[in-house]
């Protein structure tokens, strides 16, 4: 950067909506500036001005993406009766994870769970008439106690976001899964509403019996 660049730069967003779409205005200039810092910044004014554009165009895109989630995601929601604590344990320590996660009815043999951004999640989950299902995912993001977001790798691929939010010591739990096409996300739409809200049954079920040994001890 010159030795003449303004060492005060005020950048002003206003974001205007228009008819549901929004007109984004990004303005700056030099405060406080020499003749030649402002002659420095007129100078390269046309090279902000692309970079300004190229960052518009990204964010363009990105909520274009966003925007575009509906149609190939599957929200599940469940207000539990257990405080953010509580309700993280039991997501991630891997010997209440087993006892809950899945539909009625399965049960879960873990082989590895590495709960870090790059961590692998293994395991089988056991049908009432003994089916095997392997699983595998990777971890993506952990949140301490907030967030977990995970790839499931296997068949059907789809990512996971799963959110934690207090509400006056109860937590609202909200289990994200998005697929790469509306088609896949349809196939899997048919069992995976129903069995979400079983796998939170068998969630609170657990917490139910976590509270109960905390009491006890």
């Amino acid at each position: 950067m010159s030795q003449t660049w303004p060492l005060e730069v005020i950048n002003t967003l206003t974001l205007c909506e228009h008819v549901g779409k929004t007109t984004i205005t990004l303005r700056g200039g030099p405060i406080n500036a020499t003749a030649e810092e402002r002659k420095t910044f007129e100078a390269g004014r046309e090279g902000m001005q692309q970079g300004f554009k190229g960052t518009l165009d990204q964010l363009a895109e990105y909520l274009a993406n966003a925007s575009n989630t509906a149609d190939r995601e599957i929200v599940s929601t469940r207000v539990v009766d257990a405080p953010r604590e509580l309700v993280w344990k039991a997501w991630t320590d891997p010997d209440h994870l087993a006892q809950w996660w899945g539909p009625k009815g399965f049960t879960n043999t873990f082989h590895e769970f590495d709960l870090r951004p790059g961590g692998i999640w293994r395991f089988v989950m056991h049908g009432p008439d003994g089916t095997g299902y392997k699983n595998k995912s990777v971890f993506v993001e952990i949140v301490k106690p907030e967030r977990i977001v995970f790839d499931h790798v296997s068949g059907p691929q789809f990512q996971v976001g799963a959110t934690f939010a207090e509400q006056a010591g109860k937590t609202e739990i909200t289990f994200r899964m998005i697929f790469k096409s509306a088609a896949e996300c349809a196939k899997v739409r048919i069992l995976a509403v129903d069995a979400n809200e079983q796998n939170f049954d068998r969630l609170e079920v657990q917490l139910a019996k976590m509270a109960s040994w905390a009491t006890a001890a």
